[in-house]
Protein backbone atom coordinates (compact mmCIF):
# COMPACT_ATOMS: atom_id res chain seq x y z
CA UNK A 1 0.00 0.00 0.00
CA UNK A 2 2.75 2.34 0.91
CA UNK A 3 4.49 1.85 -2.49
CA UNK A 4 1.41 2.19 -4.45
CA UNK A 5 0.86 5.65 -2.38
CA UNK A 6 4.52 6.45 -2.53
CA UNK A 7 4.21 5.57 -7.09
CA UNK A 8 1.15 7.15 -6.75
CA UNK A 9 2.61 10.68 -5.65
CA UNK A 10 6.13 10.01 -7.67
CA UNK A 11 3.31 10.02 -10.94
CA UNK A 12 1.85 13.26 -9.80
CA UNK A 13 5.18 15.01 -9.44
CA UNK A 14 6.08 14.15 -12.68
CA UNK A 15 3.35 15.54 -14.51
CA UNK A 16 3.31 18.73 -12.32
CA UNK A 17 6.69 19.28 -13.06
CA UNK A 18 6.55 17.86 -16.72
CA UNK A 19 3.25 20.82 -17.00
CA UNK A 20 5.03 23.14 -15.96
CA UNK A 21 8.23 23.26 -17.89
CA UNK A 22 6.65 22.72 -21.10
CA UNK A 23 3.55 25.37 -20.10
CA UNK A 24 6.29 27.63 -19.80
CA UNK A 25 7.97 27.07 -22.86
CA UNK A 26 4.52 26.84 -24.99
CA UNK A 27 2.26 29.30 -23.01
CA UNK A 28 4.79 32.16 -22.79
CA UNK A 29 5.25 33.79 -25.97
CA UNK A 30 2.26 32.55 -27.62
CA UNK A 31 0.35 35.95 -27.48
CA UNK A 32 3.24 37.81 -29.26
CA UNK A 33 2.17 37.68 -32.92
CA UNK A 34 -0.73 38.43 -34.76
CA UNK A 35 -3.04 35.78 -36.32
CA UNK A 36 -1.44 34.39 -39.34
CA UNK A 37 -3.12 33.90 -43.26
CA UNK A 38 -4.78 31.98 -44.02
CA UNK A 39 -4.90 29.10 -41.67
CA UNK A 40 -4.82 31.10 -38.54
CA UNK A 41 -7.42 33.76 -39.64
CA UNK A 42 -9.54 31.16 -40.42
CA UNK A 43 -9.88 28.94 -37.73
CA UNK A 44 -10.36 32.21 -35.81
CA UNK A 45 -13.10 33.12 -37.36
CA UNK A 46 -15.55 30.37 -37.70
CA UNK A 47 -15.67 28.90 -33.48
CA UNK A 48 -15.87 33.27 -33.78
CA UNK A 49 -18.97 33.07 -35.94
CA UNK A 50 -20.56 30.14 -33.97
CA UNK A 51 -20.31 31.96 -30.53
CA UNK A 52 -21.96 34.94 -32.39
CA UNK A 53 -24.20 33.57 -34.09
CA UNK A 54 -25.20 30.62 -31.49
CA UNK A 55 -25.47 28.26 -34.35
CA UNK A 56 -22.90 25.04 -33.47
CA UNK A 57 -24.17 22.51 -35.90
CA UNK A 58 -22.63 24.08 -39.06
CA UNK A 59 -19.85 25.69 -39.30
CA UNK A 60 -19.22 29.35 -41.58
CA UNK A 61 -16.87 31.11 -42.54
CA UNK A 62 -17.70 34.22 -43.77
CA UNK A 63 -20.87 33.80 -43.29
CA UNK A 64 -20.30 30.72 -46.00
CA UNK A 65 -21.12 27.20 -45.32
CA UNK A 66 -17.90 25.73 -44.67
CA UNK A 67 -17.81 21.65 -44.14
CA UNK A 68 -14.00 20.56 -44.90
CA UNK A 69 -13.96 19.73 -41.25
CA UNK A 70 -15.85 18.62 -38.39
CA UNK A 71 -16.00 20.87 -35.73
CA UNK A 72 -14.81 19.73 -32.44
CA UNK A 73 -11.55 22.03 -32.53
CA UNK A 74 -13.95 24.87 -33.38
CA UNK A 75 -15.80 23.81 -30.29
CA UNK A 76 -12.84 24.13 -28.17
CA UNK A 77 -12.07 27.70 -29.80
CA UNK A 78 -16.06 28.65 -29.51
CA UNK A 79 -15.97 28.23 -25.88
CA UNK A 80 -12.52 29.93 -25.01
CA UNK A 81 -14.20 32.75 -27.10
CA UNK A 82 -16.93 32.93 -24.82
CA UNK A 83 -15.23 32.94 -21.56
CA UNK A 84 -11.82 34.83 -22.39
CA UNK A 85 -12.68 37.19 -25.71
CA UNK A 86 -10.82 37.38 -28.96
CA UNK A 87 -6.76 37.25 -28.77
CA UNK A 88 -4.54 35.70 -30.26
CA UNK A 89 -2.92 33.92 -27.05
CA UNK A 90 -6.52 32.78 -26.61
CA UNK A 91 -6.81 30.80 -29.39
CA UNK A 92 -3.52 29.47 -29.21
CA UNK A 93 -4.25 27.92 -26.27
CA UNK A 94 -5.62 24.77 -27.24
CA UNK A 95 -3.08 23.49 -29.25
CA UNK A 96 -0.54 24.45 -26.75
CA UNK A 97 -2.31 22.90 -24.27
CA UNK A 98 -3.19 19.67 -26.38
CA UNK A 99 0.53 19.68 -27.35
CA UNK A 100 1.58 19.52 -23.45
CA UNK A 101 -1.67 16.53 -23.04
CA UNK A 102 -0.18 14.63 -26.13
CA UNK A 103 3.43 14.36 -24.15
CA UNK A 104 1.80 13.89 -21.04
CA UNK A 105 0.37 10.51 -22.44
CA UNK A 106 3.63 9.70 -24.29
CA UNK A 107 5.12 10.20 -20.68
CA UNK A 108 2.56 7.45 -18.93
CA UNK A 109 2.74 5.20 -21.81
CA UNK A 110 6.68 5.24 -21.67
CA UNK A 111 6.70 4.91 -17.81
CA UNK A 112 4.47 2.57 -18.11
CA UNK A 113 6.32 0.13 -20.75
CA UNK A 114 10.03 1.11 -20.06
CA UNK A 115 10.04 3.10 -16.54
CA UNK A 116 10.24 6.47 -15.06
CA UNK A 117 13.05 7.67 -16.51
CA UNK A 118 11.93 6.31 -20.48
CA UNK A 119 8.75 7.98 -19.68
CA UNK A 120 9.86 11.34 -18.66
CA UNK A 121 12.84 11.86 -21.55
CA UNK A 122 10.11 10.62 -24.27
CA UNK A 123 7.66 13.66 -23.21
CA UNK A 124 10.96 15.71 -23.54
CA UNK A 125 11.94 14.88 -26.54
CA UNK A 126 8.29 15.31 -28.06
CA UNK A 127 7.81 18.48 -26.44
CA UNK A 128 10.96 20.10 -27.84
CA UNK A 129 11.40 18.59 -31.09
CA UNK A 130 10.97 21.29 -33.88
CA UNK A 131 7.54 20.30 -35.98
CA UNK A 132 5.96 19.30 -33.03
CA UNK A 133 6.56 22.44 -31.12
CA UNK A 134 6.10 24.43 -33.82
CA UNK A 135 2.57 22.89 -34.65
CA UNK A 136 1.41 23.61 -30.88
CA UNK A 137 1.91 27.61 -31.69
CA UNK A 138 -0.30 27.10 -34.04
CA UNK A 139 -4.05 27.38 -34.91
CA UNK A 140 -4.56 24.40 -36.98
CA UNK A 141 -6.13 21.42 -36.68
CA UNK A 142 -3.71 18.99 -36.82
CA UNK A 143 -2.20 19.32 -33.11
CA UNK A 144 -6.01 18.16 -31.95
CA UNK A 145 -6.34 15.56 -34.18
CA UNK A 146 -2.30 14.22 -33.50
CA UNK A 147 -3.03 14.04 -29.55
CA UNK A 148 -6.34 11.68 -29.83
CA UNK A 149 -5.03 9.61 -32.54
CA UNK A 150 -2.19 9.72 -30.25
CA UNK A 151 -4.28 8.74 -27.26
CA UNK A 152 -6.26 6.03 -29.49
CA UNK A 153 -2.81 4.07 -29.43
CA UNK A 154 -1.41 4.74 -26.45
CA UNK A 155 -4.48 3.33 -24.60
CA UNK A 156 -4.83 0.43 -26.63
CA UNK A 157 -1.43 -0.98 -26.63
CA UNK A 158 -1.39 -0.52 -22.81
CA UNK A 159 -4.72 -1.86 -22.83
CA UNK A 160 -3.65 -4.86 -24.64
CA UNK A 161 -1.46 -5.69 -22.10
CA UNK A 162 -3.73 -5.90 -19.04
CA UNK A 163 -5.49 -9.01 -17.84
CA UNK A 164 -9.39 -9.37 -18.29
CA UNK A 165 -10.81 -6.83 -16.27
CA UNK A 166 -11.55 -3.33 -15.10
CA UNK A 167 -8.31 -1.58 -15.64
CA UNK A 168 -8.05 -3.38 -19.18
CA UNK A 169 -11.55 -2.02 -20.01
CA UNK A 170 -11.36 1.29 -18.85
CA UNK A 171 -8.10 1.49 -21.12
CA UNK A 172 -9.83 0.36 -24.14
CA UNK A 173 -13.15 2.62 -24.06
CA UNK A 174 -10.47 5.25 -23.75
CA UNK A 175 -8.97 4.30 -27.04
CA UNK A 176 -12.76 4.18 -28.70
CA UNK A 177 -13.41 7.59 -26.52
CA UNK A 178 -9.84 9.08 -28.06
CA UNK A 179 -10.71 7.62 -31.79
CA UNK A 180 -13.81 8.85 -31.80
CA UNK A 181 -13.02 12.80 -31.07
CA UNK A 182 -10.08 12.48 -33.23
CA UNK A 183 -13.04 11.76 -36.23
CA UNK A 184 -14.78 14.60 -34.41
CA UNK A 185 -11.67 17.06 -35.35
CA UNK A 186 -10.85 15.72 -38.74
CA UNK A 187 -12.82 12.98 -39.77
CA UNK A 188 -12.18 9.86 -41.25
CA UNK A 189 -8.48 9.33 -40.43
CA UNK A 190 -9.18 9.51 -36.52
CA UNK A 191 -10.38 6.02 -37.30
CA UNK A 192 -8.54 5.24 -40.27
CA UNK A 193 -4.75 5.35 -38.96
CA UNK A 194 -5.76 3.75 -35.42
CA UNK A 195 -7.42 1.00 -36.98
CA UNK A 196 -4.82 0.18 -39.63
CA UNK A 197 -2.45 0.29 -37.04
CA UNK A 198 -3.78 -1.52 -35.21
CA UNK A 199 -4.63 -4.21 -38.00
CA UNK A 200 -1.05 -4.49 -39.03
CA UNK A 201 0.53 -5.01 -36.27
CA UNK A 202 -1.84 -7.68 -34.99
CA UNK A 203 -1.71 -9.50 -38.37
CA UNK A 204 2.16 -8.95 -38.73
CA UNK A 205 2.71 -10.23 -35.04
CA UNK A 206 -0.06 -12.67 -35.42
CA UNK A 207 -1.49 -11.07 -32.10
CA UNK A 208 -5.47 -12.21 -32.43
CA UNK A 209 -5.84 -13.86 -29.35
CA UNK A 210 -3.57 -10.80 -27.31
CA UNK A 211 -5.96 -8.34 -28.60
CA UNK A 212 -9.16 -10.44 -27.12
CA UNK A 213 -11.14 -9.08 -25.47
CA UNK A 214 -11.40 -5.95 -27.20
CA UNK A 215 -14.84 -4.89 -25.79
CA UNK A 216 -16.48 -4.18 -28.68
CA UNK A 217 -20.14 -4.05 -27.23
CA UNK A 218 -18.92 -1.24 -24.84
CA UNK A 219 -16.85 0.37 -27.38
CA UNK A 220 -18.60 0.51 -30.49
CA UNK A 221 -21.28 2.30 -28.90
CA UNK A 222 -18.98 5.24 -27.43
CA UNK A 223 -17.58 5.75 -30.55
CA UNK A 224 -20.84 6.37 -32.68
CA UNK A 225 -22.18 8.27 -29.39
CA UNK A 226 -19.20 10.64 -29.53
CA UNK A 227 -18.79 11.07 -33.81
CA UNK A 228 -22.07 10.58 -35.30
CA UNK A 229 -24.81 13.00 -34.23
CA UNK A 230 -22.72 15.87 -35.25
CA UNK A 231 -22.58 14.37 -38.88
CA UNK A 232 -26.36 13.14 -38.72
CA UNK A 233 -27.38 16.45 -37.91
CA UNK A 234 -25.23 18.25 -40.46
CA UNK A 235 -26.31 16.15 -42.91
CA UNK A 236 -29.85 17.06 -42.44
CA UNK A 237 -29.13 20.75 -42.91
CA UNK A 238 -27.78 20.29 -45.58
CA UNK A 239 -29.24 17.45 -47.99
CA UNK A 240 -28.48 17.28 -51.62
CA UNK A 241 -31.11 18.57 -53.74
CA UNK A 242 -32.59 16.08 -55.99
CA UNK A 243 -30.94 16.81 -58.85
CA UNK A 244 -27.44 15.64 -57.83
CA UNK A 245 -25.23 13.91 -59.54
CA UNK A 246 -24.90 10.79 -57.19
CA UNK A 247 -22.48 10.53 -54.41
CA UNK A 248 -20.20 8.87 -55.71
CA UNK A 249 -19.40 11.33 -59.19
CA UNK A 250 -17.00 14.13 -58.93
CA UNK A 251 -19.67 16.78 -60.24
CA UNK A 252 -20.60 18.99 -56.82
CA UNK A 253 -23.54 20.37 -58.66
CA UNK A 254 -26.91 19.78 -56.22
CA UNK A 255 -24.40 18.33 -53.84
CA UNK A 256 -24.87 17.98 -50.23
CA UNK A 257 -23.02 17.78 -46.86
CA UNK A 258 -22.30 14.03 -47.26
CA UNK A 259 -20.68 14.30 -50.82
CA UNK A 260 -18.50 17.38 -50.25
CA UNK A 261 -17.44 15.97 -46.65
CA UNK A 262 -17.23 12.37 -47.57
CA UNK A 263 -16.66 12.24 -51.30
CA UNK A 264 -14.73 15.88 -52.03
CA UNK A 265 -13.26 16.25 -48.43
CA UNK A 266 -11.96 12.67 -47.19
CA UNK A 267 -11.34 10.70 -51.00
CA UNK A 268 -10.95 13.06 -53.89
CA UNK A 269 -8.63 14.80 -51.22
CA UNK A 270 -6.48 11.75 -50.87
CA UNK A 271 -6.37 10.61 -54.51
CA UNK A 272 -6.30 13.57 -56.17
CA UNK A 273 -4.74 16.82 -56.62
CA UNK A 274 -7.84 19.11 -56.20
CA UNK A 275 -6.88 21.03 -53.65
CA UNK A 276 -2.87 21.35 -55.37
CA UNK A 277 -1.14 21.02 -52.72
CA UNK A 278 1.39 18.38 -54.80
CA UNK A 279 4.89 17.25 -53.39
CA UNK A 280 6.70 14.50 -54.56
CA UNK A 281 6.91 10.88 -52.76
CA UNK A 282 10.00 11.35 -50.35
CA UNK A 283 8.62 14.92 -49.67
CA UNK A 284 7.87 13.37 -45.73
CA UNK A 285 10.97 11.26 -45.91
CA UNK A 286 12.81 15.03 -45.60
CA UNK A 287 10.51 16.43 -43.27
CA UNK A 288 10.63 13.83 -40.57
CA UNK A 289 14.24 14.10 -39.47
CA UNK A 290 14.01 17.85 -39.46
CA UNK A 291 10.90 17.42 -37.44
CA UNK A 292 13.02 16.02 -34.92
CA UNK A 293 15.85 18.07 -34.09
CA UNK A 294 17.86 18.32 -32.44
CA UNK A 295 16.73 14.65 -31.26
CA UNK A 296 17.16 13.23 -34.48
CA UNK A 297 20.87 12.52 -34.01
CA UNK A 298 19.98 9.53 -31.61
CA UNK A 299 17.32 8.06 -33.88
CA UNK A 300 19.90 5.58 -35.61
CA UNK A 301 20.67 4.05 -32.27
CA UNK A 302 17.12 4.16 -30.81
CA UNK A 303 16.29 2.23 -33.68
CA UNK A 304 19.40 -0.04 -33.32
CA UNK A 305 19.01 -0.54 -29.76
CA UNK A 306 14.84 -0.99 -29.99
CA UNK A 307 15.59 -4.03 -33.16
CA UNK A 308 18.43 -5.99 -31.52
CA UNK A 309 17.35 -9.33 -31.72
CA UNK A 310 15.50 -8.59 -34.90
CA UNK A 311 12.52 -10.21 -35.94
CA UNK A 312 13.05 -13.53 -33.54
CA UNK A 313 12.42 -10.73 -30.54
CA UNK A 314 8.83 -10.11 -31.35
CA UNK A 315 6.88 -12.17 -29.14
CA UNK A 316 9.11 -10.52 -26.35
CA UNK A 317 8.88 -6.98 -27.26
CA UNK A 318 5.65 -6.62 -29.13
CA UNK A 319 5.33 -2.79 -27.83
CA UNK A 320 8.55 -2.11 -30.10
CA UNK A 321 6.82 -3.49 -33.39
CA UNK A 322 3.65 -1.85 -32.54
CA UNK A 323 5.57 2.10 -32.41
CA UNK A 324 7.55 0.85 -35.47
CA UNK A 325 4.17 0.04 -37.46
CA UNK A 326 2.74 3.53 -36.20
CA UNK A 327 5.68 5.32 -37.70
CA UNK A 328 5.69 3.49 -41.02
CA UNK A 329 2.23 3.36 -41.85
CA UNK A 330 1.73 6.99 -41.36
CA UNK A 331 4.84 8.22 -43.62
CA UNK A 332 3.57 5.79 -46.08
CA UNK A 333 0.18 6.61 -46.40
CA UNK A 334 0.39 10.25 -46.32
CA UNK A 335 3.52 9.71 -48.63
CA UNK A 336 1.25 8.55 -51.31
CA UNK A 337 -1.87 11.12 -50.71
CA UNK A 338 -1.58 13.54 -53.49
CA UNK A 339 -2.20 16.04 -50.81
CA UNK A 340 0.85 16.96 -49.14
CA UNK A 341 1.40 19.35 -46.35
CA UNK A 342 4.37 19.32 -43.48
CA UNK A 343 1.84 18.94 -40.25
CA UNK A 344 -0.34 16.09 -41.67
CA UNK A 345 2.80 13.66 -40.41
CA UNK A 346 2.85 15.21 -37.00
CA UNK A 347 0.71 11.93 -35.62
CA UNK A 348 4.25 9.80 -36.01
CA UNK A 349 6.40 11.98 -33.93
CA UNK A 350 4.79 10.24 -30.10
CA UNK A 351 5.94 7.15 -31.53
CA UNK A 352 9.48 8.26 -32.37
CA UNK A 353 9.94 10.33 -29.05
CA UNK A 354 9.26 6.58 -26.98
CA UNK A 355 11.88 5.00 -29.24
CA UNK A 356 14.48 7.69 -28.67
CA UNK A 357 13.52 8.24 -25.37
CA UNK A 358 13.79 4.36 -24.56
CA UNK A 359 17.26 4.66 -25.55
CA UNK A 360 17.87 7.98 -23.80
CA UNK A 361 16.74 5.90 -21.15
CA UNK A 362 18.60 3.26 -20.91
CA UNK A 363 21.71 4.89 -22.14
CA UNK A 364 21.49 7.28 -18.91
CA UNK A 365 21.20 4.44 -16.54
CA UNK A 366 23.47 2.08 -17.71
CA UNK A 367 25.86 4.03 -19.71
CA UNK A 368 28.37 1.26 -20.56
CA UNK A 369 26.09 -0.54 -22.35
CA UNK A 370 24.11 1.98 -24.21
CA UNK A 371 26.73 5.06 -24.99
CA UNK A 372 25.35 8.61 -26.43
CA UNK A 373 28.50 9.41 -27.65
CA UNK A 374 27.49 8.61 -31.16
CA UNK A 375 24.66 10.94 -30.74
CA UNK A 376 26.30 14.15 -29.21
CA UNK A 377 29.11 13.89 -32.07
CA UNK A 378 26.45 13.69 -34.63
CA UNK A 379 24.41 16.74 -32.76
CA UNK A 380 27.92 18.75 -32.27
CA UNK A 381 28.38 18.20 -36.43
CA UNK A 382 24.58 18.99 -37.27
CA UNK A 383 24.78 21.75 -35.16
CA UNK A 384 28.26 23.83 -36.22
CA UNK A 385 26.59 23.35 -40.04
CA UNK A 386 23.17 24.62 -38.69
CA UNK A 387 25.31 27.69 -37.04
CA UNK A 388 27.81 28.21 -40.20
CA UNK A 389 24.69 27.78 -43.15
CA UNK A 390 22.22 30.54 -41.42
CA UNK A 391 24.14 33.52 -41.94
CA UNK A 392 25.10 32.53 -45.59
CA UNK A 393 21.55 31.44 -46.38
CA UNK A 394 20.91 35.47 -44.81
CA UNK A 395 23.41 36.99 -46.76
CA UNK A 396 21.56 35.14 -50.11
CA UNK A 397 18.44 36.62 -49.07
CA UNK A 398 19.34 40.21 -49.60
CA UNK A 399 16.89 42.17 -47.68
CA UNK A 400 14.02 39.36 -47.57
CA UNK A 401 14.77 39.28 -44.32
CA UNK A 402 13.37 41.70 -41.84
CA UNK A 403 15.93 43.41 -39.42
CA UNK A 404 14.28 42.74 -36.85
CA UNK A 405 14.64 39.09 -37.24
CA UNK A 406 18.73 38.93 -37.46
CA UNK A 407 19.49 39.58 -33.70
CA UNK A 408 16.91 36.45 -33.44
CA UNK A 409 18.94 34.38 -35.76
CA UNK A 410 21.93 35.29 -34.03
CA UNK A 411 20.56 33.70 -30.83
CA UNK A 412 20.08 30.71 -32.78
CA UNK A 413 22.94 30.72 -34.14
CA UNK A 414 24.91 31.20 -30.57
CA UNK A 415 22.37 28.44 -28.89
CA UNK A 416 23.56 25.79 -31.90
CA UNK A 417 27.28 27.00 -31.71
CA UNK A 418 27.65 26.94 -27.43
CA UNK A 419 25.52 24.25 -26.81
CA UNK A 420 27.79 22.08 -29.79
CA UNK A 421 31.26 22.75 -27.96
CA UNK A 422 29.50 21.87 -24.79
CA UNK A 423 28.54 18.96 -26.71
CA UNK A 424 31.74 17.62 -27.85
CA UNK A 425 33.28 19.00 -24.12
CA UNK A 426 30.86 16.27 -22.23
CA UNK A 427 30.97 13.27 -25.45
CA UNK A 428 34.66 13.57 -24.61
CA UNK A 429 34.53 13.52 -20.58
CA UNK A 430 31.88 10.39 -20.49
CA UNK A 431 29.36 13.01 -18.71
CA UNK A 432 26.11 11.58 -20.52
CA UNK A 433 23.49 13.20 -18.03
CA UNK A 434 24.85 16.56 -18.25
CA UNK A 435 25.16 16.49 -22.43
CA UNK A 436 21.78 15.60 -22.24
CA UNK A 437 20.73 18.50 -20.06
CA UNK A 438 22.36 20.69 -22.36
CA UNK A 439 20.21 19.76 -25.16
CA UNK A 440 16.97 20.06 -23.09
CA UNK A 441 17.86 23.55 -22.47
CA UNK A 442 19.08 24.28 -26.23
CA UNK A 443 15.96 22.76 -27.55
CA UNK A 444 14.06 24.85 -24.98
CA UNK A 445 15.85 28.39 -26.09
CA UNK A 446 15.52 27.39 -29.84
CA UNK A 447 11.91 26.88 -29.14
CA UNK A 448 11.30 30.16 -26.96
CA UNK A 449 12.61 32.01 -30.22
CA UNK A 450 10.43 30.54 -32.63
CA UNK A 451 7.22 32.67 -31.65
CA UNK A 452 9.09 36.01 -31.97
CA UNK A 453 11.10 35.24 -34.91
CA UNK A 454 7.78 33.70 -36.68
CA UNK A 455 6.39 37.16 -35.78
CA UNK A 456 8.67 38.81 -37.67
CA UNK A 457 8.97 36.45 -40.75
CA UNK A 458 5.05 35.48 -41.16
CA UNK A 459 4.73 39.14 -41.32
CA UNK A 460 6.80 39.75 -44.33
CA UNK A 461 5.73 36.33 -46.15
CA UNK A 462 2.36 36.74 -45.22
CA UNK A 463 1.51 40.27 -43.78
CA UNK A 464 -1.61 40.63 -41.01
CA UNK A 465 -4.29 43.08 -40.92
CA UNK A 466 -4.38 43.53 -37.35
CA UNK A 467 -3.24 47.51 -37.48
CA UNK A 468 -5.92 48.16 -40.48
CA UNK A 469 -8.65 46.28 -38.19
CA UNK A 470 -7.45 48.59 -34.91
CA UNK A 471 -7.47 51.28 -36.75
CA UNK A 472 -11.15 50.46 -38.58
CA UNK A 473 -13.32 49.35 -35.62
CA UNK A 474 -13.92 52.68 -33.80
CA UNK A 475 -14.91 54.33 -37.46
CA UNK A 476 -17.59 51.16 -38.60
CA UNK A 477 -21.09 51.45 -37.80
CA UNK A 478 -23.25 47.87 -38.07
CA UNK A 479 -24.33 48.54 -41.20
CA UNK A 480 -20.98 50.31 -42.77
CA UNK A 481 -19.73 47.55 -45.47
CA UNK A 482 -16.01 46.75 -44.91
CA UNK A 483 -14.75 44.86 -48.54
CA UNK A 484 -12.02 42.73 -49.47
CA UNK A 485 -10.60 43.56 -52.70
CA UNK A 486 -9.59 41.14 -54.94
CA UNK A 487 -8.47 38.59 -52.33
CA UNK A 488 -9.47 37.07 -49.50
CA UNK A 489 -7.98 38.21 -46.18
CA UNK A 490 -8.75 35.38 -43.62
CA UNK A 491 -7.54 37.35 -40.49
CA UNK A 492 -10.17 40.73 -41.27
CA UNK A 493 -13.12 39.07 -39.98
CA UNK A 494 -11.63 38.06 -36.91
CA UNK A 495 -9.76 40.87 -35.83
CA UNK A 496 -12.76 43.53 -36.74
CA UNK A 497 -15.46 40.97 -35.20
CA UNK A 498 -17.87 41.17 -38.31
CA UNK A 499 -17.99 39.37 -41.90
CA UNK A 500 -16.92 41.55 -44.57
CA UNK A 501 -17.39 41.72 -48.20
CA UNK A 502 -15.29 40.10 -51.28
CA UNK A 503 -14.88 41.97 -54.56
CA UNK A 504 -13.79 39.64 -57.32
CA UNK A 505 -12.33 37.12 -56.25
CA UNK A 506 -13.83 33.31 -55.30
CA UNK A 507 -12.01 31.82 -52.48
CA UNK A 508 -11.70 27.55 -53.42
CA UNK A 509 -12.76 26.66 -49.68
CA UNK A 510 -16.03 28.50 -50.07
CA UNK A 511 -16.88 28.02 -53.77
CA UNK A 512 -19.28 24.56 -53.20
CA UNK A 513 -20.82 26.88 -50.20
CA UNK A 514 -21.70 29.71 -52.15
CA UNK A 515 -23.24 27.66 -54.55
CA UNK A 516 -25.65 26.48 -52.01
CA UNK A 517 -26.98 30.03 -50.68
CA UNK A 518 -26.76 33.37 -52.44
CA UNK A 519 -24.27 35.69 -50.58
CA UNK A 520 -25.23 38.73 -53.35
CA UNK A 521 -24.88 41.44 -50.73
CA UNK A 522 -21.19 40.26 -49.82
CA UNK A 523 -19.90 39.08 -52.50
CA UNK A 524 -19.75 40.73 -55.34
CA UNK A 525 -18.12 41.10 -59.06
CA UNK A 526 -16.16 44.66 -59.83
CA UNK A 527 -19.51 46.37 -61.73
CA UNK A 528 -21.68 45.71 -58.48
CA UNK A 529 -18.74 46.86 -56.35
CA UNK A 530 -18.45 50.38 -57.89
CA UNK A 531 -21.91 50.68 -58.18
CA UNK A 532 -22.08 50.40 -54.10
CA UNK A 533 -19.23 52.49 -54.15
CA UNK A 534 -20.48 55.35 -56.12
CA UNK A 535 -23.99 55.08 -53.96
CA UNK A 536 -24.90 57.19 -50.83
CA UNK A 537 -23.66 55.13 -48.46
CA UNK A 538 -19.84 55.10 -46.51
CA UNK A 539 -17.57 52.13 -47.81
CA UNK A 540 -13.99 50.41 -46.68
CA UNK A 541 -11.76 48.42 -49.04
CA UNK A 542 -8.50 46.79 -48.35
CA UNK A 543 -6.34 45.44 -50.84
CA UNK A 544 -2.99 44.43 -51.87
CA UNK A 545 -0.76 47.58 -52.22
CA UNK A 546 0.33 45.61 -55.31
CA UNK A 547 -2.90 45.55 -56.94
CA UNK A 548 -4.05 48.82 -55.89
CA UNK A 549 -2.81 50.81 -59.02
CA UNK A 550 -3.87 47.98 -61.17
CA UNK A 551 -7.23 47.59 -59.82
CA UNK A 552 -7.61 51.58 -60.16
CA UNK A 553 -6.01 51.78 -63.83
CA UNK A 554 -8.88 48.91 -65.21
CA UNK A 555 -11.38 51.30 -63.23
CA UNK A 556 -11.34 54.73 -64.47
CA UNK A 557 -14.83 55.61 -62.88
CA UNK A 558 -13.61 54.42 -59.06
CA UNK A 559 -12.71 57.46 -57.21
CA UNK A 560 -11.11 55.91 -54.12
CA UNK A 561 -9.77 57.59 -51.38
CA UNK A 562 -6.85 56.52 -49.43
CA UNK A 563 -7.58 56.20 -45.49
CA UNK A 564 -3.98 53.91 -44.76
CA UNK A 565 -1.54 52.45 -46.28
CA UNK A 566 1.67 50.26 -45.40
CA UNK A 567 4.29 48.33 -47.96
CA UNK A 568 1.43 45.30 -47.90
CA UNK A 569 -1.95 47.14 -47.86
CA UNK A 570 -3.72 50.06 -48.52
CA UNK A 571 -7.04 50.87 -47.03
CA UNK A 572 -9.53 53.03 -48.98
CA UNK A 573 -12.83 54.67 -48.67
CA UNK A 574 -15.55 56.47 -50.71
CA UNK A 575 -15.67 59.00 -48.44
CA UNK A 576 -12.56 61.54 -47.16
CA UNK A 577 -11.52 60.64 -44.03
CA UNK A 578 -9.42 62.28 -41.76
CA UNK A 579 -6.76 60.60 -39.70
CA UNK A 580 -3.73 60.45 -37.66
CA UNK A 581 -0.78 60.78 -39.79
CA UNK A 582 1.31 58.38 -37.64
CA UNK A 583 -0.87 55.59 -38.67
CA UNK A 584 -0.34 56.23 -42.38
CA UNK A 585 2.94 53.78 -42.80
CA UNK A 586 5.32 55.05 -45.99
Amino acid sequence: MINEKSKAREILEDVALLTLGLGLIYFSMSGLRPFSNPDEGRYAEIPREMVASGEWVTPRLNGVLYFEKPPFFYWLEALTLKVCGMHEATLRFWPAALGILGCLMVYATGRKLYGRAAGILSAIVLGTSLLYFGLSQIIILDMAVSVFITGALCFFILGVREVQGRTRMLLLLGFYLCMAVATLTKGLIGLAIPGAIIFLWTLLLWRWKAISPLYLSLGIPVFLLVAVPWHVLAARATPASEHSAGFFSTNNKGQGFLWYYFMHEQVLRYLTTIHRRTQPFWFFFAVLPAGLFPWVTFLPQAVKHAFAGGWKKRKEQPEIFFFAIWIVFVLLFFSTSQSKLIPYILPLYPALALLVGRYLAAAWENPGKNSLKGGYVAYGIVAVLLAAAVPIVLHSRGDKTPAQALPLFGLIIGTLAVSSLLIFWFARRNAPSRGLVVLMLAAAGISLVFNPLAAQLIQKQRPSTKAFSEFLKPRLTPDTPVFSLLAYYQDLPPYLGRLIGVVDYLPDEQEFGLSMEAHSNRYLNVPEFIELWQGKQRVFALTAASTYQMFAGRNPGWQPFMVMRDGDFVLLSNRPESYNPELVKP
